[in-house]
C-alpha cells in the first residue's frame, strides 16, 4: 500500500476512534458537560490528535451526525422504499440495521434533540416515503394523506426503534416484524379504499 493511501486510512481510523468516544459520552447523556478532553480519553488518543482532525468542541458535534449518517448507510439502514408495497419491508431492514448501531443512534437521537441539528436526510425520507404512499392515499384529502404519511413515518422512525429497544428491551427482529406488520395492514386499508375518517361536529348517536 502507497505511504499516501496508508496515512488516508490511518487518517480515517484516528478520526472513526474519536467520533465512536463521543458517541458513548452524548449516549451516556454527557453532552452538556463533556470536554475535548473526556473525548480524547475514550478514543485512546492525545488531545492533540483530537484537535488536529477537529479544531473545536463544536466541530467534533457538527461532524458527528454526517459520520453516523454514512456508518448506517454502510449498513442499508438509510435505504429508501421504492413504493408502498416495499414499506414494510423498508422497516424490517432498517431495524435491523438500527440494532448493530443502538449506542450510535441513540447518542445521534439525543444530540439532535438538544442542540437542533437537523438531519439532513431525515426530510429526503419523509419524501420518499410521502412518494411511496401517493398511489394508496390519492382518495384522501390533502391533509388527511400528509396526517397519514406523518403517522407511518413515525412507525419507520429512529426514534420508535429507540424507544422499543430502550425502554422496552425489544431486539430488533421482534420490533421490525412488529412495524413492518402494523405499516402492512395500514397500507392494505388504504388500498381497499379504507380511509381514516374525522368525526363530524355535532353528531349525536
Amino acid at each position: 500500500m502507497a505511504n499516501g493511501a496508508l496515512r488516508e486510512r490511518q487518517v480515517g481510523l484516528t478520526r472513526d476512534l474519536i467520533m465512536e468516544a463521543l458517541a458513548g459520552v452524548i449516549a451516556e447523556g454527557r453532552l452538556a458537560e463533556f470536554s475535548v478532553q473526556d473525548v480524547a480519553e475514550g478514543a485512546g488518543t492525545s488531545l492533540r490528535t483530537v484537535y488536529r482532525h477537529f479544531p473545536s468542541r463544536e466541530a467534533l458535534l457538527e461532524a458527528f451526525i454526517p459520520w453516523g449518517e454514512a456508518r448506517f448507510r454502510a449498513m442499508g439502514g438509510m435505504r429508501l422504499p421504492r413504493d408502498a408495497d416495499d414499506l414494510a419491508n423498508h422497516v424490517r431492514i432498517k431495524f435491523a440495521a438500527m440494532e448493530q448501531f443502538a449506542p450510535l443512534l441513540s447518542a445521534a437521537n439525543k444530540l439532535d434533540v438538544v442542540t437542533g441539528i437537523r438531519n439532513a436526510n431525515a426530510e429526503r425520507g419523509f419524501l420518499a416515503l410521502r412518494f411511496a404512499l401517493a398511489e394508496v392515499t390519492a382518495g384522501l384529502d390533502p391533509a388527511m394523506a400528509e396526517t397519514v404519511a406523518w403517522t407511518i413515518r413515525q412507525i419507520c422512525a429512529t426514534g420508535t426503534w429507540l424507544r422499543l429497544h430502550e425502554e422496552g428491551g425489544i431486539d430488533a427482529a421482534h420490533a421490525g416484524a412488529a412495524a413492518g406488520w402494523a405499516v402492512q395492514l395500514l397500507v392494505a386499508a388504504l388500498r381497499e379504499g379504507k380511509f381514516p375518517q374525522m368525526e363530524r361536529e355535532g353528531r349525536h348517536d
